[in-house]
Formats: C-alpha cells, sequence, structure tokens
C-alpha cells in the first residue's frame, strides 16, 4: 500500500472507541422454524419477505409471481375483557423470493490493488452460493466455502469476515469461544477496509459496536491479537497483484 496503516492503533480503535448499533441485522422479519420449513418445501432457499417489505426496500416483485404460504396466527380480540386472544393458525399466500424480485444489485465491487478471485484460488477457497432465508444474515463459512449475502448491507466488509474464519480454521474449530472468533473476523476485516482504502463502503460505527458487543467483558489474549494480524497479512498478500511489504511480519 502506498501509505502505511498502523493496524495496532486500528485494533485499539475497533476494540475501544464507542461504536453504534445499525438496522444491518433487523432489516427482515425472522420465521419460525416450522414457517422456514414450510417454504423450504415450496422450493425457497434464499432471502424472502412479503411484498410490501420488498417494496420497502426499492425491490419489486416481479409481476406473474406466486406468493408461497406460511402459517399466521389467528388473533381475535376477547367481547369480554377486550384482550387479544389466541385463535389458532391459517395458511396465508404471502411470501416472496429474492430471485422473484427486481431492484438494485449490490455486488461486490472490483478493489483496486486487491483481486478477489486471485485471492481466493492462492487461499483455496471457494465462494457458494447464499442459501438462507433469513436476510438479516449478511453471510456465512463452512467447510465448502463462503457466502455473501445478494443484498447485504456491506458485501465486501462481510466478505472480509467470512473469509477470515476460513483463514483462521475458526470453521473446524467447533470447541473455540465465539466471542474471540467473531471479534477476530470482524476486527480482520475492520483492519482491511482501511488497509484498502474502502471506509466509504462500511459503517465503522456498527462495526466496532459488533466487536464490542461479541466480546463483552472478555479481553483478547496476545495470541487472539496476533491471530488478526497473521490473517489480515494472510489476505492482503493473498489478492495482491504484486508482492509489497504489509505491516505485519511474523
Amino acid at each position: 500500500m502506498s501509505n502505511k496503516i498502523e493496524w495496532q492503533l486500528l485494533l485499539n480503535q475497533a476494540l475501544t472507541l464507542k461504536g453504534s448499533a445499525s438496522n444491518t441485522y433487523c432489516r427482515f422479519y425472522r420465521y419460525s422454524f416450522c414457517n422456514q420449513m414450510l417454504l423450504m418445501m415450496q422450493g425457497l432457499m434464499e432471502p424472502v419477505a412479503t411484498f410490501k417489505k420488498w417494496q420497502s426496500l426499492g425491490r419489486i416483485v416481479n409481476k406473474g409471481s406466486k406468493a408461497k404460504f406460511i402459517w399466521m396466527p389467528i388473533i381475535r380480540k376477547d367481547k369480554v375483557t377486550k384482550d387479544d386472544v389466541f385463535g389458532g393458525f391459517f395458511l396465508k399466500n404471502c411470501i416472496f423470493g429474492l430471485s422473484e424480485t427486481n431492484g438494485p444489485d449490490i455486488p461486490i465491487p472490483e478493489i483496486p490493488n486487491w483481486n478477489k478471485d486471485v485471492a481466493l484460488a492462492n487461499l483455496n477457497i471457494n465462494e457458494v452460493a447464499f442459501d438462507y432465508q433469513d436476510g438479516n444474515v449478511q453471510g456465512f463459512a463452512t467447510v465448502e466455502g463462503f457466502a455473501v449475502n445478494p443484498i447485504a448491507v456491506y458485501p465486501v466488509k462481510t466478505m472480509f469476515h467470512e473469509i477470515a474464519h476460513i483463514v483462521m480454521g475458526h470453521i473446524n474449530n467447533k470447541d473455540g469461544d465465539r466471542k474471540i472468533q467473531e471479534m477476530q473476523a470482524e476486527c480482520t476485516s475492520y483492519i482491511l477496509m482501511y488497509e484498502l482504502e474502502l471506509t466509504d463502503k462500511f459503517d465503522a460505527d456498527a462495526s466496532r459496536h459488533y466487536i464490542q458487543n461479541w466480546l463483552g467483558q472478555n479481553k483478547p489474549s496476545d495470541d487472539d491479537i496476533k491471530g488478526v494480524f497473521k490473517t489480515v497479512d494472510a489476505i492482503l498478500k493473498a489478492g495482491l497483484p504484486n508482492k509489497v511489504e504489509t505491516e505485519y511480519t511474523s
């Protein structure tokens, strides 16, 4: 990079500078397990929402699309107490999948001085299809690879976060501390967004809130922090067209 970025200062900022929550993880309604299974049986393995919800997100349901059904509660007013009373469930056709809508796509943009395809090849990581119904999930990482929600709020940051989980070996470490793992992945992403001059493509306040919310009162060890720097270095070098000297040396 043309300008040296002090990773330690960035990490300290991510861990200590107050962040703020965003609506990134609450834009969509979370459906019950039974309704998720019901939607899956109707072929929906992608973000789902009602017609009005898609409209509020700037997407229009395609003409001719057929709404999928879910179980909806029947709520009645008690004639005496006037309280709401649960009266069972009924099936309602009101859900559409992302692929049944049209609207602004949010692709992962090209990143100057860093190539995603080259990086994934060098790191031996696959990009797989996003198949979660919950549109609030921004991305995921598995043994097969990583995926970014096609309508993720900050797709580049999410991509780095999920790649970091794989590079650090979190996927195969089921006994690891989830709080520390999420801190490490998001801190890696946080530093990379600054290192690659992509600060206009994510919300730094929300990222710090995510990190601090997961950590709570826990304090990362020196090894946890070294893991972040090593992962930043590995991801950077994997996608750089030419070898450059990075901040971290093992």
